[in-house]
């Protein structure tokens, strides 16, 4: 297998929606509306890899989204349309969606490989490897990864199953952060610890830069909040 120095890759989602009419004993203005409804949604993505070094990765993923969701992602507990988790706005945006590192620190001489793929160079990596990765992601990248529902662009698009429902995460409006996650892993089983940062206000696009007393912590596929970060606006 040849090794891969870069590599680049590409997807777009779109999603249409509808819904009919129907009787609704209340509504309020962040209700489910009782009319129809057609909406639809759209993501694209580049994917680009590079190789910085030896055992050295670095990924950059610019990403345009847009589109409406039922009655402005409102009414639904569970939104039908997990591509737009937290965006009402129609006009589609450029923003940045990860740009990150990764090192690896090998041990031992057996290797793994890794075929080429989204944020993923085709290479051979130290089978036994702790590796630390920084700067920004969605904490999905690297915990929760559940291979049935982790993906609504692939899998169940409804919010309360595209994850595990009772998990919830730091992430500003687009569902990203910055942070660090650190990673031991042998060829049986592997040891995860993260660190990200939280949202001034519950999914607002303003980080708060208290990183060492308002931050989330993630660890074995569950994250808790550390010190101050259970304001009335965190989520």
């Amino acid at each position: 297998m040849q090794p891969e120095n870069w590599n680049l890759h590409y997807q777009a989602t779109s999603i249409g929606q509808y819904h009919g009419t129907f009787r609704s004993l209340y509504s309020g203005p962040f209700s489910l509306q009782n009319y129809s409804e057609r909406d639809v949604s759209l993501t694209t993505t580049l994917f680009f890899g590079l190789r910085a070094g030896k055992n050295t990765y670095l990924y950059f993923d610019p990403e345009i989204a847009g589109g409406r969701g039922f009655s402005g992602v409102n009414g639904l507990a569970n939104s039908s349309n997990g591509e737009l988790p937290r965006v009402a706005s129609a006009t589609p945006k450029p923003y940045l969606a990860r740009l990150y590192m990764s090192h690896d620190f090998g041990f031992g001489r057996a290797r793994e490989f890794s075929e080429s793929d989204e944020d993923q160079l085709q290479t051979s990596r130290p089978a036994t490897r702790y590796t630390i990765t920084a700067g920004r992601f969605t904490l999905t990248d690297f915990f929760d990864d559940n291979r049935y529902t982790h993906d609504p662009r692939t899998k169940f698009m409804g919010w309360g199953v595209m994850f595990n429902g009772a998990w919830d995460y730091p992430a500003d409006v687009r569902g990203y952060t910055w942070g660090w996650v650190h990673e031991f892993r042998t060829p049986k089983w592997s040891l995860r610890y993260g660190s990200g940062a939280m949202p001034r206000v519950a999914n607002g696009l303003r980080f708060d830069r208290r990183i060492f007393i308002d931050r989330i912590e993630c660890g074995a596929g569950s994250c808790h909040c550390h010190y101050g970060c259970l304001h009335p606006n965190a989520r």
